[in-house]
């Protein structure tokens, strides 16, 4: 239930399968296509950095950890370089 007892079924006047108003399909389509450039990068990174962070022996112990991947392994490995 929404602040106030109404449901998002009560408030919604949208007919299913078409998009809300004033959103149009365009709009959808830039989004999608923008989200699909921004995945594409981030796997792009992804691919660059797994072979980094493999490599890495202070990377590898963090991958070890559930939740680090190689991204952030590697990123905390580098911020950690040239300290005791």
């Amino acid at each position: 239930m929404r602040p106030g007892g109404s449901s998002t079924k009560e408030t919604c006047s949208h007919k299913r399968g078409e998009p809300p108003s004033g959103l149009s399909i365009a709009a959808v389509d830039g989004y999608l296509d923008t989200i699909e450039f921004l995945s594409r990068k981030i796997r792009d990174i992804d691919e660059k950095v797994g072979p980094l962070a493999d490599s890495d022996r202070h990377a590898k112990l963090l991958m070890a950890i559930p939740g680090v991947g190689h991204c952030s392994a590697f990123l905390i490995s580098s911020e950690n370089r040239g300290q005791p």
